[in-house]
């Protein structure tokens, strides 16, 4: 009897409105065949389960330490505690007893059972009539594709809309299981130099590219059935340069103009700089701000002023008025 696929997953979210049209229910998969030094997810990039640590909610009262079976946690004056990730197998062991809420697991496994049950109860918002669905997006979703392709097709079954959120850096076989129950692709292109990718994202953008051009032919070939919107996030010293932007356009004009339907400009997120607090790593945009609405205006006409369909660029996210 073959045992029932999981997926390990990192979180969950409804009614989110940022990953695809409408109204969407996503999926985070644990785990990213890149390592961006931008990354916006930083608990999504190793495949296996971690602990993170809320170190303001931490009553120092060293009884995770007592517990751990590997001993990878220690004492430290400022933070409570600190987590030795070369040890620790995030068993969560120390989350279930810690009073003070300040140790959670990142990353459990779903059952496809588990994730269908999760889509009947969010089913009522992702109707045709608020032009939702679900989105899978990471980490990298591909590097589980067996999974997504039977959630995909058990949404197809239910008429809900799927959205595909990925870097690109996989195998083409990983995309050939889940395009047949693809409506949607959301793409990244970061950064069209391949030495500037292999820089600032630990890999070269050789794959990525192919696989695109790959998927360009395959939507021609399918009736045109699934949408294709591409993604390219403005990161201020890296992503966001007028010859990245314009080197970006002038390759999608030239290869891709049918195919896509939208073309975003990301503005880059302090945000995550808590995440990486959590996981006790340090972040090189620890000290970047939002980029300003005048940079977010420029790289736009940047991207409009090279690319064959101008109204299809936009720009999203959140920019300063400095």
């Amino acid at each position: 009897m073959e045992t029932e696929p999981k997926a390990l997953i990192y979180d969950i979210h409804t009614l989110s409105t940022h990953d695809g049209p409408g109204i969407r229910t996503v999926f985070f998969f644990k785990g990213c065949s890149l390592r961006c030094n931008w990354c916006q997810n930083p608990e999504s990039i190793d495949k296996k389960e971690q602990v993170w640590h809320y170190s303001l909610n931490c009553l120092r009262c060293g009884h995770c330490i007592e517990i751990c079976p590997e001993n990878a946690l220690k004492k430290d004056e400022e933070k409570g505690i600190v987590i030795d990730y070369e040890r620790c197998t995030g068993c969560g062991l120390c989350t279930y007893e810690c009073s003070g809420r300040a140790l959670k697991k990142v990353g459990d496994l779903y059952s496809m059972k588990e994730a269908t049950r999760i889509i009947n109860r969010e089913k009522p918002f992702m109707t045709k009539a608020t032009g939702g669905g679900i989105t899978v997006s990471g980490g990298e979703p591909l590097l589980q594709a067996d999974f997504v392709a039977s959630l995909f097709q058990k949404c197809r079954s239910m008429n809900i809309h799927t959205a595909l959120d990925t870097c690109g850096q996989v195998s083409w076989s990983a995309f050939e299981k889940v395009l047949p129950f693809t409506n949607l692709i959301l793409y990244d292109i970061k950064l069209i130099d391949a030495p500037a990718h292999k820089s600032l994202t630990g890999a070269g953008n050789k794959t990525i590219i192919e696989n695109l051009l790959k998927l360009s032919e395959w939507i021609k070939l399918n009736g045109n059935n699934t949408d294709l919107w591409i993604r390219t996030p403005l990161i201020p010293g890296a992503t966001l340069t007028k010859e990245n932007i314009i080197g970006i356009g002038a390759f999608l004009k030239e290869n891709l103009s049918n195919s896509i339907d939208r073309w975003e400009l990301c503005s880059f997120n302090p945000l995550p700089i808590e995440k990486y607090n959590r996981l006790g790593l340090n972040w090189k945009y620890r000290d970047v701000s939002l980029i300003t609405k005048e940079e977010g205006v420029q790289a736009l006409s940047w991207a409009q002023s090279v690319y064959s369909e101008p109204a299809r660029v936009i720009l999203t996210g959140l920019t300063s008025r400095e």
